[in-house]
Formats: structure tokens, C-alpha cells, sequence
């Protein structure tokens, strides 16, 4: 009996060896090309299976196959596809007509087929042989197909294509869509499968397609391979879904923010995509009769049309801050919101700041009245101008409430400004500073100082750096002129800040003063508006000058003085013209 097991044993290991990825079949030869032979030959196998094979690192002979990508990837060949090997370096794409569905191999080595004939054999990545094929002679132009299950040389070229019918055959991956993903699942989001973050996908074609070795990508490019470690299986049924779980990658469905997915083919051409902005925890997003909305997870079914009962409110971005991230007194901020509700009653969603339970600015409402709706918006926040410094800067909560949905804050930081401030003075008890003096307009190449009173009211020295330019939008046009100061306790100095402008166009520019005081991470700002001028002589009637343009085509600022004395002589001379005029006519 023993003997009899082992020769049986014997037979199925044969069977198994002989038939090892028996889908993947050489297919084509062309060893004699009319073109040059060390660059024009090439090899074709076919996938005939109904599954996509991964063939790296298979060999012909002893020669590694490659793909074209790097590292050598890019050898996956999915079923009723093509792969032509060739020479690393060959011009058979420029002399040859390819169908569409072929993959690009290469071997580590020289392709030499010999126009006498020869004999090629494919082995898998494990040396199991897959395929034979012994070629005759083959004369120029010709190459050895296989036509109908028979070996026969033929003068009809068919690369990529069916030997039989000269077709090409590519399959449609169009009908391939991201029907539903789960961005925020209870718990971690990077648990192993089947929990954790996933995608799922739906074949609305009527062929079963294999998606081994097709790639999910986000916003950021990170990418998720479709395979045996992300999903149960590659083969997505017709009118079937299959599941691409995330398994352990992190950071790849982002619960906050616009985040995108993006499905693309071995190819890298892009079949679907979808953006979200916002999640819940526990709540997929899935497509339903072509709109997208938040709903109860439907994990490989048909996407449940339960609705989420609750509403969501989210704040998701601040717009016009200054440079150091923070708001001022006064200001108008922009305030980007998602707003989802469900089956509320309520109408109003309310936007307004606060600390405490001391509002300070006013409230902002938007009416919502479609239920289960979704939308993005931007919603205006007016901060008061705290001209009678009832509020001290600091941290402060934007709030969004409103259609019986779970509060939403965001902090943000509010400080002073010149808003309520003439005289450019700014108090924070032991601390005062004033600006002095400053001009209204300068001139190229001439120095011009701005004066700053620094009063220290505290009870030891205190350290204070100051810096002084001249700009106009992002540009700077004079050097900062950064000086550092020690105010001793109880005193009050004068700083004169010298700046000067060398290169400029006449106009409209501001002066900026930044002091920044021991212990403070933010400078304080005076921002004064100045006129740049070319001319030499001074003038400083006005706090503003005008630019005019004379015939000449030269630049000058003319006060509203002068221009007013000016338009008086014009206005005067009509009156005279219209009272002639007057008189002749009664005259008459």
C-alpha cells in the first residue's frame, strides 16, 4: 500500500508541476523581423485565465522578465491581456502595430532568437516550467503563431491582437466605481481587516473583471495596492461589489479637511474619483441613485438608503488672518463651514465668537431647510472693534450650532489693532507705546524716521525689539531697521526708526512699525499709509498726496490745496464766459 500511495502521490505532484499558472501561454514569435533583428525581435505571451497574474521575475530560459516600471514592477498581465518581452533597449513599438491591451516585459539580458530555429521555455517565478515552444526556420517578414490551438508561421503580424481574428480585445474598466468608504470607523481607523478604514468598489458591467495590481490614491498621493492583503479577492463580479480594506495603513481616508479618492488600472489611467470634506465617526459615505450622502455602512450590499438621523456641523477653515495666524480687533473674517442636516426641524445654523459667555462678535445666521442635505460654505464673522477695550487679547472660540447638531468649536487669536486708535497709542497697563511722528510722503534715496514712545510701567527692565519698513502688498521696498531695546523700570524713551527707500515707483505704499516686547510671541503693529515720490521739491499739505500725470509725462503729487486754488481760476472763468454769453443773448 505504501508503494502505491507514493506512485499516486507521484502522479498528482506531476499533474500539479505539468499545469502550475497554465493560463499564461506563449502565444507569438518574431524571430526574423524585417527590421533590424538585435532591436525589432520580441516574444508574446497571452493570459487566457480569468484572473490577473503577476509574472516578475518569470523567466525565458534562464533570463529574467521584467516589467517596465521600476524595480521591475509593472508585470502584472490581467486576463485576455497581452505581454510582449523584448530587449531593455529596442525599437519594436516604433516598427510594429500593437493592440491596446499589452503589457511591457523586458529581459534582464539579450533577446536572441535565431532565424534557424529554437526552442523557448517559460518557467514561473518559482522554476516550475509553464510553457514550451520549439520554432522552425522562419523567413524575413514572418513570425510563428499560434492559430486555432496549432503552431504555423504566417506573414500576418498580429502583436497585442488575436492570431485568429487580428482583433484586439481590451476590457472595459469604466464600469468600475467607488460606491461607498468608511473614513472614520469606530475605534482605530488603521485596525487589520475586515475593521478599520475601507473602499468599496461596483462592477455595474456584465463581465467579471480581476483588479489584482489596480491602485487606490488619496489627496496626497499616498497609494493603496487592490490585492490579496487589502481585499478577500481581486475579481469584482458583475453587478457585485468588492471591498478594499486599508489594513493597518494609516493617515490614507482623512477624517477632517478635502480629502479625494481616486481608483486607477495597471495603466495608471485614472476610471473614478471622489472628494469628501468631512466625516463621522462610524458613518460611511455612500452613493446612492448618483448623489453621495452620509448613511449607515453597507459593506459589500447594496448602499442603505437609511439616513443618518443626526446632524453634523463642522468649521473647517479661517480666511483672512494676518501673516502671524491671528485676527484683530474689527476685522471681517471668512469662515469656511460643512453643514449636513438631517431630520431636523430647526432652520438656523448660528456662527459668532466668544469667551466664556461673552459674545464678541456679532451672530451670523443661515437659514437650512432641505433635510438630509450637504453643503460647504463660507459664512462671514464680524469681531467687535473693542474700541473701549471691554475684551484683552487672547484665545477666543468660534462656535457653529445650530439644527439640533452636536456644537462645533474652533480658537482662534484676537488682538489689537488700529482700528479705534487715531493716535496710534496702545495701553496693556505695564506696557504703553505711542507713535510720535512719522511723514506722510518721502522721497528716493532721502532718509526718513519714524518716532516711537515706549513707556515701561513694570517693576524691573524690560526688553524690546523694533523694526520699521516700507511695503506695498507682499513686497518689501526699504531694509527693516530692527533695533533692540532695553526700557528700564518706570521709564519712558523715544526711538527713532531711520528707514530709506531706494528703488520704488511713485504711489501709494504703507509704513509699518512691529514691536515686539519680552515674553510676547506676536509684535504689535502701526501701519501708516505714505507717499513715495520721485520729485525733489517737499510738499506736506496733505496727510494723502494725489498722483496727477502732466502732459510732459512726468510724475508729481499735487496737494488739495493747490488743486482746489487751481479749479477756482477754471470755475471763475466760466462764470465770467456763461455771464457774457447771458448778456449778448438778453440783448438780443
Amino acid at each position: 500500500m505504501r508503494g502505491k500511495n507514493s506512485w499516486c502521490m507521484g502522479v498528482i505532484l506531476i499533474f500539479f508541476v505539468e499545469f502550475v499558472n497554465a493560463d499564461i501561454r506563449i502565444n507569438e514569435i518574431m524571430a526574423n523581423p524585417d527590421y533590424d533583428e538585435d532591436l525589432n525581435e520580441w516574444i508574446e505571451i497571452y493570459n487566457d485565465g480569468n484572473s490577473s497574474i503577476d509574472i516578475k521575475d518569470y523567466k525565458i530560459g534562464d533570463k529574467l522578465i521584467k516589467g517596465g516600471n521600476s524595480n521591475g514592477s509593472g508585470a502584472i498581465i490581467s486576463a485576455n491581456y497581452f505581454g510582449i518581452i523584448t530587449d531593455s533597449e529596442n525599437r519594436v513599438y516604433d516598427n510594429f502595430y500593437f493592440g491596446e491591451n499589452i503589457v511591457k516585459l523586458y529581459l534582464e539580458g539579450d533577446l536572441v532568437l535565431s532565424n534557424g530555429g529554437k526552442e523557448i521555455i517559460l518557467y514561473d517565478n518559482n522554476g516550475n516550467e509553464i510553457d514550451r515552444v520549439s520554432y522552425p526556420a522562419i523567413g524575413a517578414g514572418e513570425d510563428y503563431s499560434l492559430i486555432n490551438e496549432g503552431w504555423v508561421k504566417t506573414s500576418i503580424i498580429t502583436p497585442g491582437r488575436s492570431n485568429e481574428e487580428n482583433k484586439s480585445s481590451k476590457n472595459d474598466y469604466s464600469v468600475i466605481e467607488i460606491s461607498e468608504f468608511l473614513p472614520d470607523p469606530e475605534g482605530d481607523d488603521d485596525k487589520a481587516m475586515p475593521d478599520g478604514e475601507w473602499v468599496e468598489l461596483y462592477n455595474k458591467g456584465s463581465k467579471d473583471l480581476d483588479l489584482f495590481g489596480f491602485k487606490l490614491r488619496d489627496n496626497s498621493e499616498k497609494e493603496v495596492l487592490i490585492d490579496n492583503v487589502h481585499s478577500d479577492n481581486t475579481i469584482i463580479k458583475s453587478k457585485k461589489y468588492l471591498v478594499v480594506y486599508m489594513n493597518g495603513i494609516y493617515g490614507f481616508l482623512n477624517n477632517n479637511g478635502l480629502e479625494k479618492i481616486k481608483l486607477y488600472d495597471l495603466n495608471d489611467n485614472l476610471i473614478d474619483e471622489v472628494s469628501y470634506s468631512e466625516s463621522k465617526e462610524g458613518v460611511s459615505w455612500s452613493k446612492v441613485d448618483d448623489r453621495w450622502r452620509m448613511s449607515v455602512p453597507s459593506i459589500a450590499g447594496e448602499n442603505s438608503d437609511e439616513k443618518i438621523n443626526n446632524s453634523v456641523l463642522k468649521i473647517e477653515q479661517f480666511y483672512d488672518l494676518g501673516s502671524n495666524k491671528a485676527a484683530e480687533w474689527g476685522d471681517v473674517l471668512r469662515v469656511k463651514v460643512n453643514i449636513y442636516k438631517a431630520n431636523s426641524n430647526k432652520n438656523v445654523v448660528y456662527l459668532y465668537a466668544k469667551r466664556d459667555n461673552e459674545k464678541i462678535s456679532k451672530e451670523t445666521k443661515m437659514n437650512v431647510y432641505e433635510k438630509f442635505s450637504n453643503q460647504t460654505v463660507t459664512l462671514p464673522l464680524q469681531i467687535y472693534p473693542n474700541c473701549d477695550n471691554k475684551f484683552s487679547d487672547g484665545r477666543y472660540d468660534v462656535i457653529l450650532e445650530g439644527l439640533d447638531a452636536e456644537v462645533d468649536t474652533a480658537e482662534i487669536e484676537v488682538r489689537e489693532s488700529e482700528f479705534c486708535k487715531s493716535e496710534s497709542v496702545v495701553s496693556e497697563k505695564k506696557f504703553e507705546y505711542k507713535l510720535l511722528n512719522f511723514p506722510t510722503v518721502i522721497k528716493l534715496n532721502n532718509e526718513f524716521e519714524g518716532v516711537v514712545s515706549l513707556k515701561n510701567n513694570e517693576d524691573s527692565d524690560l526688553n524690546v525689539n523694533l523694526s520699521s519698513y516700507v511695503y506695498r502688498g507682499s513686497k518689501k521696498y526699504s531694509d527693516e531697521n530692527l533695533q533692540k531695546i532695553v526700557i528700564p523700570s518706570g521709564g519712558e524713551i523715544n526711538v527713532n526708526l531711520k528707514n530709506i527707500v531706494r528703488e520704488a515707483e511713485a504711489g501709494d505704499y504703507n509704513f509699518k512699525i512691529e514691536i515686539l516686547k519680552e515674553g510676547r510671541k506676536t509684535p504689535y503693529e502701526i501701519k501708516k499709509e505714505v507717499v513715495i515720490s520721485k520729485d525733489s521739491t517737499s510738499t506736506t499739505e496733505n496727510k494723502k498726496e494725489k498722483i496727477i500725470n502732466r502732459i510732459t509725462g512726468g510724475v508729481v503729487y499735487e496737494s488739495s490745496g493747490v488743486k482746489a486754488k487751481r479749479t477756482g481760476i477754471f470755475f471763475f472763468a466760466f462764470s465770467i464766459t456763461l455771464l457774457l454769453v447771458y448778456q449778448i443773448w438778453i440783448r438780443k
